[in-house]
């Protein structure tokens, strides 16, 4: 098993969050690659058969092709998002048990001393991932300042998850990278299970309208402490379910692709309403590796409700929008 540093491990620990550089060689993302094109494929060509649209630039290359689509079809990267978020492809399943990350989860989560031997939790993935088409100047994909348990039921802060950002191409402030405010050494905050408050954004303006993510004020944050993610191909980033953090706007004329993943402890609640703690079991004590069951997780949608079914049918430019369980939660009531 690949082992971090005591130093690697420290700054994770109390900075909540950890840049693992060359994770993956460059050939690795070839597979997600191509379902990628296979979903952008599907969503097309329905649409041209719905009369919606009349080209799919199949000719285009891959960082540039859904710049077109979305010109000609506002909100299909919305589209490509919900259904990458609904079943998990072979290509995608492959890379979140990648036997090396799944080494670096392990280092990252706490352990317990059992007999004088440290005891590493059983892990399995989180049933939400994500894959991030920043299409360039796209408010719906610049996601605010946000803890990713904020997106859970509310006492999920109590169990420890961590997230895995993967960018399938180089990024930094000009393309839309992932901003970190890393915690305090001074241990300052309330708690160490502190959630920030919450608001949610398409109550903010009319320009976040069809948003739907919640945010942290700039006020509330301390801003002093952001570490900006200008990372490579093949690195990665980790970090705590308490972690803030955001996304840059994309200035670049090109797509900002990532991929994220969420780990947990298997048995802990994954903190999705109606799931408990339902995960996919990728690593226990007697097996290192355990092949990801796609007939359970990639067949029918598990938390997107079959957003790929009910958008081939409304195929609509006005209608994109996603809603969920996390806004009710950050839904300010009447004092």
């Amino acid at each position: 098993m690949l082992k971090l540093d005591e130093a690697q491990i420290q700054q994770f620990l109390e900075e909540g969050f950890l840049i693992v550089p060359k994770v993956f060689e460059c050939d690795a993302f070839n597979g997600v690659v191509n379902e990628i094109n296979q979903m952008i494929d599907e969503i097309a060509f329905n649409l041209v058969e719905k009369g919606i649209i009349k080209d799919v630039f199949s000719s285009s290359p891959f960082l540039t092709r859904l710049i077109q689509l979305e010109s000609v079809y506002p909100g299909f990267s919305v589209q490509l998002h919900t259904m990458a978020a609904g079943k998990l492809r072979p290509e995608l399943a492959k890379l979140m048990g990648n036997e090396l990350v799944l080494d670096i989860v392990q280092n990252l989560f706490q352990k317990v001393q059992k007999d004088g031997n440290v005891v590493y939790p059983d892990i399995g993935g989180h049933p939400e991932w994500n894959i991030r088409c920043k299409v360039p100047k796209n408010i719906l994909f610049d996601v605010p300042w946000h803890q990713d348990t904020a997106y859970l039921e509310s006492g999920n802060e109590n169990y420890q998850q961590i997230t895995l950002w993967i960018p399938l191409v180089d990024v930094s402030e000009f393309n839309g990278t992932l901003q970190i405010i890393k915690n305090s050494p001074k241990k300052d905050r309330d708690s160490k299970n502190f959630v920030y408050s919450h608001h949610i954004e398409k109550n903010k303006d009319v320009e976040h309208k069809e948003s739907w993510y919640v945010y942290i004020k700039d006020e509330d944050l301390p801003l002093d402490r952001i570490v900006t993610c200008n990372i490579h191909k093949g690195d990665a980033v980790f970090f705590t379910n308490l972690t803030p953090h955001r996304s840059l706007p994309n200035r670049s004329h090109s797509i900002r692709w990532t991929i994220d993943f969420r780990y947990m402890k298997i048995g802990d609640p994954s903190g999705f309403s109606g799931l408990g703690d339902k995960c996919i079991p990728l690593r226990t004590k007697e097996n290192r590796q355990i092949p990801i069951d796609l007939s359970v997780w990639g067949s029918e949608p598990i938390l997107m409700g079959g957003s790929s079914d009910k958008d081939k049918e409304k195929a609509s430019e006005s209608d994109h929008a996603i809603e969920g369980p996390w806004l009710e939660r950050w839904i300010q009531k009447p004092s």
